[in-house]
């Protein structure tokens, strides 16, 4: 990497336990210090990562922190998944700054970072397909981790690795194991979270934090569930789920409720929706337990592939009713069905009328009301069975419709006789003398 990058150990072109040579510096970052070297006698090439020990610890917790370094180094060792970058050898040892500081060789990689590969993609995302077979041998080596009691606490892109092609069979490795945590066999995601971690290197990178760490409490392979499912994130939406430029704002995000998936980024991953929502749960016991379980939900339902959210159609995208242009539409308005269902019911109140007067030996005409149209009335003549109209007369008044049928007919009147008739002449009344 380039020259800036402070020394801050002044160890380049120094030798380092008298077996490895120094060379330049690689990296630099929140826990110390990489070198690019090699062992003197056999000549491999090696990276030399220096730990800072905290300011302010006295010198009895500076000698217990080099020492619980070096059991979990112990730990470390035994691991031996291709995909996990290999410990070549420990120590602590006084550095030519004076300060006396934990070390370790770890085998050489030639490649770029997972944070340089995504750096040039410039916010192109990749397919779930390709993001799990990138990732794969890094879920397994966690797995593997995992399942030995073991948990990394610092998954990242900057710790992910992708060798150079022809260089390693995996297309991707873990680097830096050096703040794991061996767990004690008490511990679990089913216990209740609250205390704090029993490293003495605990520590994390805030943009990859899980809320645990950020609160300060137990820490495991629920944790790297959790920075897991980050990574594969920032994978499928081509930008790190986090915002934030300083601590304050990248612990806020860590903390909110709404989890950062990749749906709330607008990409839309499908099944692997709820996968890596419960993957990065505020509370570990909501998560996956392992990186083991992580793998196998989402071999489970691997989308073909994804593809950016929309925002709701506009309402023209919703269905129209056909237009009379339409070869569907209907030949006359659907308006006029009420008026042609009055007419009808007219109809029907009409012939009541006439049963019920023919029952009684008079027929009347159907009379419809006066503010019927009659440019729409029905030919009601062609339906009724009506007797000849009968001769002209004065029609007897029509009884309600809704007497009673047997209620008996009011008596009618007697005829009178014609106007203008005279009456004939009374017999004259004789009166008695």
């Amino acid at each position: 990497m380039s020259s800036e990058v402070r020394d801050e150990f002044s160890l380049t072109g120094r030798r380092i336990d008298e077996r490895y040579e120094v060379e330049r510096v690689v990296a630099a970052g929140g826990f110390g210090t990489v070198y690019y070297g090699h062992h003197r006698a056999l000549q491999n090439p090696v990276a030399v990562k220096v730990l800072r020990v905290p300011a302010n610890l006295t010198a009895a917790e500076q000698h217990e922190f080099a020492q619980h370094f070096l059991a979990e180094a112990r730990t470390l060792a035994a691991l031996r998944h291709p995909a996990v970058v290999r410990a070549l050898d420990f120590g602590v040892s006084p550095m030519p700054n004076g300060v006396t500081a934990p070390w370790a060789a770890l085998e050489w990689v030639e490649g770029e970072t997972l944070k340089e590969f995504l750096a040039a993609r410039a916010d192109q995302p990749m397919a779930p397909r390709e993001a799990l077979a990138l990732l794969r041998p890094v879920i397994e080596a966690l797995a593997d981790a995992h399942g030995l009691g073991v948990a990394h606490r610092d998954i990242k892109p900057a710790n992910i690795m992708l060798p150079k092609a022809g260089t390693h069979a995996l297309r991707s490795r873990v680097l830096d194991f050096g703040i794991a945590k061996t767990m004690d066999p008490s511990e679990s995601t089913t216990t209740s979270g609250a205390t704090n971690t029993r490293s003495n290197l605990s520590g994390f990178s805030v943009r990859c934090a899980a809320p645990e760490q950020v609160s300060g409490a137990r820490t495991g392979p629920w944790t790297d569930v959790h920075a897991l499912a980050l990574v594969i994130t920032e994978t499928l939406v081509g930008r790190p789920p986090y915002e934030g430029e300083d601590f304050v704002d990248l612990a806020a995000c860590a903390m909110r409720a709404e989890r950062p998936t990749p749906a709330r980024l607008g990409v839309d991953v499908g099944a692997w929706e709820p996968v890596l929502a419960r993957a990065m749960a505020m509370k570990p016991p909501h998560r996956f337990a392992n990186a083991r379980e992580l793998l196998a939900a989402l071999d489970a339902v691997v989308p073909t592939e994804s593809r950016p959210l929309a925002l709701p159609s506009t309402p023209a995208a919703l269905p129209v009713a056909p237009s009379p242009s339409d070869d569907t539409a209907s030949p006359r308005p659907a308006r006029r069905w009420p008026l042609a269902l009055a007419l009808l019911l007219l109809a029907a109140v009409a012939l009541g009328a006439a049963a019920l007067l023919g029952a009684r030996g008079e027929v009347a005409a159907p009379v419809l009301p006066a503010t019927a149209d009659a440019r729409v009335a029905p030919p009601l003549a062609a339906d009724v069975h009506a007797a000849p109209p009968a001769p002209p007369r004065v029609a007897a008044p029509v009884e309600p419709i809704a007497a009673p049928p047997d209620v008996p007919a009011a008596p009618q009147p007697s005829p009178r006789a014609p106007r203008g008739a005279r009456r004939a002449p009374r017999e004259p009344r004789v009166r008695p003398e």
